[in-house]
């Protein structure tokens, strides 16, 4: 299944799955373009069962949720703590994809 997430520093994040053409967009205010990629990331896994591509054109989640960058700031770290929990025994992959071809994005508007 291929679940494609977005965020922006306004609030507002959100993920679109592309086998159900599921979308959703949530808001939370005071949260950084960062805080936003990785909720919309936590929303995505809490939506969805069995094995799921995560697809996002921000290299700093994906990078970061492969532990191929190091996690910096702690309200990131906390957020993927999270994730990874919830991901559990399932195969889940992180995938960086350009702007343009993030379905997500188009929701955030």
């Amino acid at each position: 299944m291929k679940v494609y997430i977005d965020g922006s520093g306004n609030g507002k994040y959100g993920f679109f799955i592309e086998e159900t053409n599921e979308a959703k967009v949530f808001t939370k205010p005071n949260i950084t373009n960062n805080q936003a990629e990785y909720l919309a990331v936590l929303e995505a896994i809490k939506a969805t069962t069995g094995n799921i591509e995560i697809c996002s054109d921000s290299k700093l989640v994906v990078n970061q949720l492969n532990h191929e960058w190091h996690i910096k700031e702690d309200s990131l770290r906390n957020i993927a703590v999270e994730i990874w929990k919830l991901v559990g025994n399932r195969k889940v992959s992180f995938i960086w994809i350009p702007r343009e071809q993030n379905k997500a994005g188009k929701l955030l508007g």
